[in-house]
């Protein structure tokens, strides 16, 4: 990026102005990164449940979105308020058999969370194995960082057109 083309420009500003576009940046990072993790989910078919797709959103209940700016650092954490997301991207183990209530509709399987509680009798009995991770985090991380610099140029382009005119 090339910073002395804007060097005129930035003095014009006042630190209120120059912090409202530089949250504006980081936010507009988060969502893109953050559709990059659902184009991924798609991608690799890990969509089943739309839950999978909804906690990678901004503004979803819970979903994690922490934007701090600390010194000459911003932070902006992004991810998922629901586990199974960590279990598709890392991987997991099943160590001992055990029980799982449901049934299956089709080829899939509904999962009675409840069921064990009011004595339902159906479901599958799950063996060990181990599910490798798609790490579809670090694939959306890839192609973002990629093309990361040209983002944030055409993005503070943006926002100091809107800001000057």
């Amino acid at each position: 990026m090339d910073f002395d083309k804007y060097g005129a420009l930035l003095k014009r500003l006042s630190d209120r102005e120059l912090a409202k576009i530089e949250k504006k940046i980081m936010q507009r990072m988060g969502i893109t990164f953050l559709k990059m993790i659902r184009d991924e989910l798609k991608r690799q078919g890990l969509t089943d449940s739309k839950k999978t797709l909804q906690s990678f959103m901004k503004g979803k209940r819970g979903n994690v979105w922490k934007l701090d700016k600390d010194r000459n650092t911003f932070t902006l954490e992004v991810g998922s308020w629901w586990y199974i997301a960590r279990f598709l991207d890392e991987g997991y183990e099943i160590k001992n058999p055990h029980f799982v209530p449901g049934y299956f509709s089709g080829s899939k399987f509904v999962y009675e969370g409840y069921g064990k509680a009011i004595g339902v009798k159906r479901g599958v009995i799950m063996k060990p194995r181990t599910f490798i991770g798609r790490h579809y985090i670090d694939i959306a991380l890839e192609g973002f960082q990629g093309g990361m610099v040209a983002l944030i140029d055409r993005l503070f382009e943006k926002e100091l057109k809107k800001v000057i005119g």
